[in-house]
């Protein structure tokens, strides 16, 4: 036996698809851009040495960015963004060797600090604001 589609039912199946259609075929104009060139995605970041009583030499990727004494901070430095190799050596001490992110369009503070019981030294990282800030 054949089924009668009725006049609602043919409606509904059709404000259905017309609907899909629809919201489908939005497109959000919105959007910006991704670059082709990406060269240009850039950081800034800069290193404080909370270590007490021993001056930090750092450097990234191999090159030294600075010999920071206790309780001072290098000026904000351009990197390209991505991880980096960032070692940090001390005359007294461990010394520390870590990946970091360094994340694009990002003014970053990476403090050294050292935990009081073990002596054991580690980064953290503090988002200060776009780099166009």
């Amino acid at each position: 036996m054949a089924k009668i589609i009725t006049k609602k039912y043919l409606l509904f199946i059709l404000s259905s698809i017309g609907i899909m259609l629809l919201i489908s075929s939005c497109v959000d104009t919105d959007v910006v851009n991704i670059p082709t060139n990406f060269t240009d995605l850039k950081s800034k970041v800069r290193f404080v040495n909370q270590v007490a009583g021993a001056d930090a030499v750092v450097s990234v990727e191999g090159t030294q960015v600075g010999a920071i004494p206790p309780d001072g901070a290098t000026s904000y430095i351009e990197f390209l963004a991505g991880r980096k190799r960032v070692t940090v050596g001390y005359a007294s001490g461990p010394n520390l060797e870590e990946n970091l992110t360094f994340d694009t369009d990002y003014k970053i503070t990476f403090s050294i600090v050292e935990d009081p019981v073990t002596g054991e030294r580690s980064f953290q990282k503090k988002l200060d604001g776009y780099v166009w800030e």
